[in-house]
C-alpha cells in the first residue's frame, strides 16, 4: 500500500523489514526496496537492492531490476554499466510501452557518455 501511495520511505523501511526476515525468496521487495530508495534519491542503496535482487532472481523473473538497475548506474555516471543493464531489461521485455522506454534511456546514456567523454578529451 505504501508504494501504491508513493511513500517512498515507509516502502524502504518495511520492503527493509521483510528483506531482513528473509533476503533469499523475494526479489519483488528488492525492487520495491531499490525503487523506494531511488525516488528517495538514495542511489547507492537503490543500486545495492537491484544488485541483491538479481543474485536471488537469476532466471530474471523480474526484468525491472535490470532496468533499475540501469537507471541507477547511469545517475552514478557509469554509462557502460547502465547500457548494459539497460540492454538485459530490453532483451527480457516484450512489452511496447516498457520498450519504448528503455530505448529512450538508452539513448539518455548514449548521449550522456558521449558528452561525458567530450569533456574528457577537452582536458
Amino acid at each position: 500500500m505504501a508504494f501504491q501511495q508513493q511513500n517512498w520511505q515507509d516502502t524502504a523501511d518495511l520492503t527493509a523489514k521483510v528483506l531482513a526476515m528473509n533476503p533469499v525468496n523475494f526479489p519483488n521487495a528488492w525492487f520495491l526496496n531499490g525503487y523506494a530508495n531511488y525516488n528517495l534519491g538514495k542511489i547507492a542503496d537503490a543500486e545495492k537492492s537491484a544488485r541483491e535482487g538479481l543474485k536471488v532472481d537469476p532466471d530474471h523473473h523480474l526484468p525491472r531490476l535490470e532496468y533499475l538497475l540501469g537507471m541507477a548506474l547511469m545517475e552514478r555516471k557509469d554509462y557502460a554499466g547502465a547500457n548494459e543493464h539497460l540492454q538485459n531489461f530490453l532483451q527480457a521485455v516484450s512489452n511496447p510501452r516498457e520498450i519504448a522506454e528503455a530505448k529512450k534511456e538508452l539513448e539518455e546514456v548514449a548521449r550522456l557518455s558521449a558528452s561525458a567523454s567530450a569533456n574528457t578529451d577537452k582536458k
